[in-house]
């Protein structure tokens, strides 16, 4: 008696095969949706530490006290805060007035290691690959900050800024900045800040990130 199988034939598993590509397709725009770029998530993360504390800060007295011909950040007068001192209430000059800003934001925040913050030097963030620099501050979240040492001082608070630079993941690569070409998914983001507290971004994959937030789009 002869036994007769059930099989494909070689058109059938062709097309089979063409439908799964198609749905593959179809659903991959789908499934990357459902998982967020990291280098996204961690910037849109620090961003809105950012805000939050450069409002907090700009607008507590205890740290930023009302003055005249003072706009907010450019008020260097000396301030205590957890046992220490911040600004400088005799010279606007001084480091100790270039370093209260990156000073009080690094007591607020969660910092890895409080012996390695560095508010009285300038830190540049690594923007085209290499190893990575040195930033003022890391948090226990892995995000290297690069703070401004600046009085804020200026004649056109509502225009001028200073720069925070953020390293998302820290010592790991690409280290850079976004370039189209050479850095199409950055680790290394720029956020501005003003002298009244206003805080935006200008860069094209900073705005691409924060695109569902009109209101950081411009420093206006």
């Amino acid at each position: 008696m002869k036994r007769y199988f059930n099989a494909f034939t070689l058109a059938e598993v062709m097309i089979t095969l063409v439908i799964l590509g198609i749905m593959a397709a179809i659903l991959m725009p789908v499934v990357k949706n459902l998982y967020p770029d990291k280098q996204m998530v961690m910037f849109r993360k620090a961003y809105y530490i950012a805000e939050r504390m450069v409002y907090e800060l700009v607008n507590d007295e205890d740290f930023y006290p009302s003055k005249e011909g003072k706009f907010g950040l450019d008020n260097v007068t000396a301030v205590s805060y957890m046992g220490k001192s911040f600004g400088d209430s005799d010279d606007e000059t001084s480091d100790a007035a270039k370093s209260k800003f990156c000073g009080l934001f690094a007591e607020k925040v969660n910092v890895s290691d409080y012996d390695a913050v560095d508010c009285e030097t300038a830190h540049a963030p690594t923007l085209d690959g290499g190893a990575a620099s040195s930033p003022s501050f890391t948090t226990t979240d892995g995000i290297a900050w690069y703070l401004p040492i600046s009085t804020f001082i200026t004649d056109a608070p509502t225009t001028f800024y200073r720069s925070i630079f953020v390293d998302v993941n820290g010592d790991l690569a690409p280290n850079c900045s976004y370039n189209a070409s050479t850095c199409p998914k950055p680790d290394v983001f720029e956020i501005k800040v003003r002298t009244d507290g206003k805080i935006f971004v200008t860069g094209a994959k900073e705005k691409e990130y924060l695109k569902h937030n009109s209101s950081v789009q411009s420093g206006s």
